[in-house]
Order: structure tokens, then sequence, then C-alpha cells
């Protein structure tokens, strides 16, 4: 069961690669299939899960955390893309220096959704079985992925 709850989880985690913002705000569902998604309103969602003052402050906690790491990842991802972008407009552009730093770049991506995922985990482990279970029916309703939730 808790093996299934990660892997149903993790898509979410992992599309929250964009910024995770303040506690009261909506954030936009992240990448692929979900990039349409109609953003989520993370406060009525916690909400409606009936966290205690202790589960609210260390998500807090971890969601700050997150939001440090993510935009640090998301500077350097942002100035690899400049890098790569002056590559290709540069006359002659060299194959080895664009595979160079497409790589590099898809590391710092990779890193981004690992850190999704591991503030993820740590979120869940905040939560109850039953809070789990709320959260999966919240998000079936609304027709969103079921599979991680940070923010």
């Amino acid at each position: 069961m808790k093996k299934a709850l990660v892997y149903t989880f993790c898509f979410v985690g992992l599309t929250l690669a964009a910024a995770l913002p303040a506690v009261a705000t909506e954030i936009p569902v992240g990448l692929s299939a979900a990039a349409t998604a109609k953003p989520i309103d993370w406060t009525k969602v916690y909400a409606n899960l009936n966290l205690s003052t202790e589960q609210a402050e260390r998500i807090n906690q971890i969601r700050d955390l997150f939001d440090k790491q993510a935009k640090f990842l998301k500077d350097q991802i942002k100035a690899k893309q400049g890098q790569i972008q002056g590559q290709l407009n540069a006359g002659a552009p060299s194959t080895s220096r664009l595979t160079t730093l497409m790589n590099e770049k898809l590391a710092l991506e990779s890193q981004l959704q690992k850190a999704a995922l591991d503030s993820f985990l740590a979120i869940q482990k905040v939560l109850t079985p039953q809070q789990l279970a709320q959260l999966r029916d919240q998000l079936k309703k609304n027709n969103m992925p079921q599979s991680g939730v940070v923010r």
C-alpha cells in the first residue's frame, strides 16, 4: 500500500519543479500533461486535511527549504540555457560544446526533480495514512494527477 501511494503521488512531486510559492498561494501544476491543468489552491487542499499545528509548521519548513533549493537550481538552469542559446546563435556552433551544455542542463533539471520528490516524500511522512487517503481523493475529484504533492 505504501509503495502504491509513493508511485501514485510521485508524478506531481516531480512536476513541482516549478518554484514552490508561499503557503497561501496557488501554483501551476508542472510539466508534461499536467501543464495544462488548472492550478491547485494548496491552502484549501491542506485545510481539508485538518493538519495539526505541528504538521503545518513541519510542512512549511520542508517547503521553505525546497523553495531555496529550487530557486538556486532554476537560476543555474536558466544560465545554462543562456549558454546554449549563445552557442546556437554563434556562426558555427560547437556540437561538442552544445552536447556538454545540454547534459549539464539536464543534470540540473534532474537535481531539481529529485529535490521536489525528496520534499514530497518528507511531507508524506508528516501526514497520517488517513490524510494521505483524503489528499488522493481530493486530487481525484479535481482531475489532478495523483502522484505527489509538495505545495
